[in-house]
């Protein structure tokens, strides 16, 4: 069966109700349909993202949109220094940062089964409480080790807000 792969954009404004390429952002994800299911008027899909993207041009936007997109990798351009952050960003987590992720056993599995560092960085940017901008830059940037280095902020920033609500 062949791959049905769609791009995933983030809107800019969520109260819009009819949605034109001006209100999206133009870097996303190619993600692969896993499942799809339709219940009446909702659609309801799994997806699994393989590769960051930048939109180039939308060429239709009626009934659907379609766009042409470039492939944006990650780089990986420092092992030594992604391996350091990611030993620091463990010790942060065995060290009370679990408890930014309670309520969340299945991220605690998917971590622990062993990840690269880049999975790593989107798997705990998406779980963190943070607010969309912050959220935003992890998508924009390509360099392992600088969302890396932003991980280790953000945890860090996070265990200290969950340290003065208790």
């Amino acid at each position: 069966e062949k791959d049905m792969l769609i791009v995933l954009l983030v809107q800019k404004n969520f109260q819009a109700e009819k949605v034109n390429p001006n209100d999206l952002e133009n870097m996303g994800v190619v993600a692969r349909i896993l499942m799809n299911t339709e219940m009446g008027a909702i659609q309801k899909l799994r997806v699994e993202g393989i590769v960051r993207c930048e939109v180039l041009e939308y060429n239709t936007v009626v009934p659907f949109m379609r766009a042409t997109v470039v492939t944006k990798p990650f780089e990986s351009n420092d092992i030594a220094a992604e391996v350091a952050c990611v030993r620091m960003l463990i010790s942060e987590l065995e060290q009370g940062g679990a408890k930014i992720f309670k309520g969340n056993p299945e991220l605690v599995k998917k971590i622990s089964t062993g990840v690269t560092a880049d999975k790593l960085c989107d798997l705990i940017a998406y779980n963190l409480p943070l607010e969309y901008n912050l959220k935003l830059r992890y998508l924009k940037t390509p360099s392992v080790s600088e969302r890396l280095t932003f991980i280790l902020e953000d945890v860090k920033r996070e265990k200290y807000i969950a340290s003065i609500e208790e």
